[in-house]
């Protein structure tokens, strides 16, 4: 079966990435292969809409949203009380074991 140029090639497929839009005629055949073939890079924490298996359309809109994970580590001085209980049924010299209680 012969099958024309205009039926293979998807037109005006726009993709938009950090606020940039991009404009491509393609041959591809999914989001994914799009992408790839326009040298756009993703990663698995990104969002890409419409997903990546999905089929292209002419005028079809692909925006591809970039996420960057941070961790933030805060400390905080907790306040606490040390309170020290002596135990007479421990013989001289052994240690006794202390408790923390933290107020918050």
């Amino acid at each position: 079966m012969l099958v024309g140029y205009g039926a293979l090639k998807k037109e005006q497929i726009s993709i938009v990435v950090k606020g940039e839009e991009k404009h491509i005629s393609t041959f591809k055949e999914t989001v994914r292969e799009a992408l790839d073939e326009a040298k756009i890079t993703y990663d698995k924490d990104g969002k890409i809409i419409p997903s990546l298996d999905t089929k292209l359309v002419d005028y079809m809109d692909i925006k591809v949203t970039k996420v960057k994970k941070l961790t933030q580590n805060e400390y905080e001085n907790i306040p606490f009380e040390v309170k020290l209980v002596e135990d007479k049924n421990l013989e001289k010299g052994n240690n006794i074991d202390i408790f923390v209680s933290i107020f918050t």
